[in-house]
């Protein structure tokens, strides 16, 4: 038996799933020799979950081509190393006004794994949208919310006030094969900051948020896992002259493995985290560990990680943050291809429900 360990809106139209412009939708494609003909959906107690921000799903010869390839990401997802089929994918900047919808992610999806998924998505700021595997997950509730933003004159967080609305998204779905039940939540938060600071410095908004995305999603009940990732525009760690060290209070309030934020912790696992722990034991070696494996934006000499994929689950096993070149050689092509899946790095893990209801 696995213990449960109980740890010390704003009006947005939802598009209805598999919905979108049709002009946006992809066409089937042939696959190549790399993909796994084999692929098959977990039967286990677990499901395997990625996370990406899209860069609004960028591609060559498309309108919206920003130097990148999101289709890259798909091949790394229905690669033979791959054998079995996501169930959850968190996305970020889809159905952002005059950018692709979910849909053309859906879309391409399907025909390379050859199983069917649908989106819930906020059609919004941030295009934050959570894709799910139908014959696995069954779609129950949702909810969505204007999130908060520093106002920079006077570097107090209030909620948005633009148009469109950064939007916050929590969805509950239902695990058709063990009666389970899992939240997931994208989060792309703003990257205002208050007067005269640095992104990352803990003087945004951030904090506000995080504590709101987990209080929504446990306003939709209780859940056997719950999942919160996205694109956070925080760094998890000061930047010293010794390297990124010293791990930021917002994160230190997120991650249950460190010691809260203003007396608060959300008790959510960060499977890369643990995987850098695992393997060092100070906290300047595990952030040094985190930011050489799990980088995930690029800043000139300076490498951050500012998206997250936590976890209330058991366990996690199968943590990645995925190279950009083992992309590129899932889809048939040279590691050496100048052209990325993203200007963001994404991230994926296997994680296992709890045997019972989670409330916290």
């Amino acid at each position: 038996m696995k213990k449960v360990i109980q740890a010390c809106v704003g009006a947005v139209a939802l598009v209805a799933a598999g919905c979108g412009p049709s002009e946006e939708l992809e066409v089937p494609v042939d696959r190549p020799g790399a993909l796994s003909s084999g692929l098959v959906g977990g039967t286990d107690d677990k499901l395997l979950i990625y996370n990406l921000n899209t860069k609004h799903l960028s591609s060559p010869g498309t309108s919206n081509y920003e130097g990148t390839d999101y289709k890259d990401f798909v091949y790394y997802m229905s690669h033979g190393s791959r054998p079995r089929l996501p169930d959850i994918v968190v996305l970020q900047e889809v159905n952002t006004p005059g950018y692709p919808s979910c849909a053309t992610f859906v879309s391409f999806l399907e025909s390379v794994t050859g199983a069917n998924y649908a989106c819930r998505y906020t059609n919004a700021q941030g295009g934050a949208a959570v894709v799910y595997r139908v014959a696995r997950l069954s779609y129950q509730t949702e909810t969505m919310w204007t999130l908060y933003e520093m106002n920079p004159s006077t570097g107090v967080c209030g909620r948005d006030t633009s148009s469109p609305y950064w939007t916050g998204l929590a969805v509950r779905f239902k695990d058709d094969l063990n009666g389970k039940y899992v939240h997931v939540a994208s989060v792309h938060t703003p990257t205002d900051d208050a007067p005269n600071s640095s992104e990352g410095v803990g003087d945004d908004c951030i904090w506000t948020n995080l504590k709101e995305f987990n209080a929504k999603l446990n306003s939709l009940g209780s859940a056997h896992m719950k999942i919160l990732a996205g694109d956070f525009n925080h760094r998890d760690a000061y930047v010293t002259s010794a390297g990124h060290q010293y791990f930021e209070c917002m994160y230190k309030g997120t991650n249950a493995d460190l010691g809260g934020c203003g007396g608060t912790n959300l008790q959510f696992k960060d499977p890369m985290y643990r995987a850098c722990a695992a393997a060092n034991s100070t906290e300047s070696a595990i952030s040094n560990c985190l930011t050489a494996n799990h980088w995930t934006t690029a800043h000139g000499a300076i490498d951050w990680r500012i998206d997250f994929l936590f976890v209330k689950a058991y366990s996690l096993t199968d943590q990645a943050t995925i190279k950009n070149d083992d992309a590129d050689v899932a889809r048939g092509q040279l590691a050496s291809d100048a052209v990325n899946y993203s200007d963001h790095r994404g991230q994926m893990v296997l994680a296992d429900y709890y045997d019972s209801p989670i409330t916290w």
